[in-house]
């Protein structure tokens, strides 16, 4: 049988070892760069592997999507002009201070929530001075809070963006009907695949026994899911604690209670898209 000479072989040889080395040869230097760059990154951002691994979201309601203060300060001025009371700025700093100290008794479960809801107007008043029918006041204040719906500033972009990637959740310590309600009213709640009430759960966020409610109707696991709050201590505490990745939103420059390190922190919702 006759066969090519040789010499007419090793052009062809030499050309495919070349080739082959150099691919070797790149594909080393490449991957050794996409190796030291992924490096830099987790030790610049020890929590950047996380997000690769987020394909649900828990999000808060309150100071996170819809701003509280500002409904909840439309809210008393309305209760107060409908009871025939006085109303100025003053009186509502009165009413933060005093109704932060609850929902921080609830959380951590010194009271339960008819107690609170029985004790805040009654103490508001007392310290401004006012008479009035605290449980009159606590209806009026529900009333208005379910019509009022001021939103955070890029509260509905990130929805958008959200619900796009990931299935995403409410959770919230309100009421179930306040919430739906209010977020009906600001055209929110087509971006939620579910709502994670705690009036429906039977407990509030930071226990354990309100993310239990949640992963129980859920097939994900814990490491899949990542949580955005404004609470250090119902978002954030509760999250670390159930072992969710954590995104803290800070927009009044707060401090953080001893122990609670969020994965991360933006200052407003626009920085979340950055993350994940």
């Amino acid at each position: 049988m006759l066969s090519a000479p040789r010499f007419a072989c090793e052009p062809i040889l030499y050309g495919w070892r070349s080739f082959l080395c150099a691919s070797i040869i790149t594909h080393y230097y490449v991957l050794n760069m996409l190796s030291y760059f992924l490096f830099v990154i987790n030790f610049v951002y020890p929590d950047f592997g996380l997000v690769f691994m987020i394909d649900t979201i828990f999000i808060d309601i309150d100071n996170t999507l819809l701003d509280f203060d500002k409904c909840a300060y439309l809210s008393m001025k309305s209760s107060f002009e409908d009871c025939g009371l006085p109303f100025d700025d003053n009186m509502f700093a009165t009413f933060e201070r005093i109704n932060l100290a609850l929902w921080h008794r609830l959380e951590d479960k010194i009271i339960a929530k008819e107690q609170l809801f029985k004790l805040r107007w009654p103490t508001v008043l007392a310290a401004l001075n006012l008479s009035c029918d605290g449980t009159r006041m606590e209806q009026c204040f529900k009333h208005y809070l379910y019509t009022y719906a001021v939103t955070i500033e890029g509260a509905e972009d990130l929805l958008i963006y959200l619900s796009s990637k990931y299935k995403v959740y409410a959770t919230s310590n309100a009421t179930y009907e306040q919430q739906i309600s209010r977020l009906k009213s600001a055209g929110f709640d087509k971006y939620f695949n579910g709502f994670f009430i705690s009036e429906r759960a039977g407990a509030e966020k930071p226990s354990e026994e309100f993310f239990n409610y949640c992963f129980s109707n859920l097939t994900v696991p814990k490491e899949n899911v990542a949580i955005i709050g404004d609470s250090p201590t119902a978002d954030i505490k509760g999250g670390l604690s159930y072992g969710l990745t954590t995104i803290w939103l800070d927009r009044r420059g707060e401090k953080l209670p001893d122990g609670v390190k969020p994965h991360f922190i933006v200052s407003n919702l626009a920085d979340i898209k950055n993350i994940i």
